[in-house]
């Protein structure tokens, strides 16, 4: 047999597709499975065909689990065997292979997910099977956060900072659940958020924990300041795929901003109520109306901008999102005269948003 097996194997090197040949080789292997010594390319050929034929069987699997140990590298074709082959197996051993195989390549995206959450259930020892979890995740609301990751990452410090802000914002949300958990990680979370908005970073993960770190302090100068990076910018979904930049003009800004569209979202500073947004596509041309989108505030200051005017009274974005929201039929206040002087003091707003305060002064 073993003799016979050889000849096939040379025939399907030779690239011979003639499903007799595959046909003989599966029989060979459905008797004597050990016969398959390593998954080189030809091997792999033929188990591709007797997965495709939905002839794979436990002994089978069982061998093909087994010849994954010593290998190195990622190998594609045999992911899809190996999930075909869970199908017709469902032990943790294939599971294992699964996992290791998809390590090997870094393989985070999304649709991997749910192996590795499988292996964490299981409770596999695989070195970073945990990050690999975490990695796999875009936002903290895509997946859930089984509590034992949440202990072993504080132990864990090479997580990108995108996973560890989804990780830390599942935490918050899930905070009356598992408080113990929660109260561990305030430390930890409390030096990442304020290495974030000290970078100016927001996503939908960093607000969640940006809001809840906020609601959780005093507000004080040092909070208003590191804040006030971060306090207005909004999430924008475009709707258009081949989208790469957002536009962003402001009525009585002179300020034009541009930042990338990334999957489909970008995030721009608003201050005011009335603004455009454009759309840029990789040719450089752009688009207004024609392009829908949706955008989201991802933050919402727990106290009024006037208060965190008190403490940061020269900090320009609170003074253009408080002057350039107050509506226009509105006078202005006794205590609202020093900060709108320091608002027309600013050299981003037109002339034309100066003049409609000069007026009320």
């Amino acid at each position: 047999k073993g003799r016979k097996f050889q000849v096939i194997m040379d025939q399907i090197q030779k690239g011979c597709a003639s499903p007799f040949i595959y046909a003989e080789g599966y029989q060979l292997v459905k008797e004597e499975p050990f016969l398959l010594h390593e998954l080189n390319e030809n091997v792999l050929r033929l188990l591709k065909w007797i997965s495709k034929e939905n002839l794979l069987n436990r002994d089978l699997v069982q061998r093909i689990v087994e010849l994954t140990q010593p290998m190195k590298f990622y190998c594609k074709s045999l992911h899809k065997l190996l999930v075909q082959g869970y199908l017709y197996w469902k032990n943790k051993e294939v599971v294992m292979a699964i996992c290791q195989n998809l390590l090997r390549g870094e393989c985070y995206g999304k649709e991997f997910y749910s192996w590795y959450q499988l292996g964490i259930e299981l409770e596999l020892h695989i070195t970073n099977l945990y990050e690999a979890f975490l990695m796999c995740s875009q936002n903290w609301n895509e997946v859930s956060y089984p509590r034992v990751i949440q202990y072993y990452l504080k132990f864990e410090t090479r997580l990108p900072a995108k996973q560890k802000a989804n990780l830390y914002a599942g935490m918050v949300q899930n905070k009356q659940i598992e408080k113990t958990v929660y109260q561990n990680a305030i430390p930890d979370m409390e030096k990442f958020i304020l290495q974030q908005l000290t970078e100016g970073r927001m996503d939908e993960s960093l607000a969640v924990i940006y809001q809840d770190y906020m609601e959780s302090n005093s507000l004080n100068a040092n909070l208003a300041q590191k804040l006030s990076n971060v306090a207005f910018i909004q999430k924008i979904d475009c709707k258009h795929p081949n989208m790469v930049k957002a536009i962003l003009f402001q009525s009585h800004l002179n300020q034009v901003i541009s930042v990338p569209i990334v999957h489909q979202k970008a995030y721009l500073p608003i201050y005011g109520s009335e603004y455009l947004i454009a759309f840029e596509d990789r040719f450089g041309r752009r688009y207004i109306k024609s392009v829908e989108y949706e955008h989201t505030l991802l933050m919402k200051l727990n106290k009024p901008t006037k208060d965190f005017l008190e403490l940061v009274p020269l900090e320009k974005s609170y003074l253009l999102y408080h002057f350039l929201h107050k509506p226009e039929f509105e006078p202005l206040e006794t205590e609202e005269i020093s900060p709108v002087l320091r608002f027309l003091a600013q050299e981003v707003v037109s002339e034309a948003g100066k003049n409609a305060y000069r007026i009320k002064l």
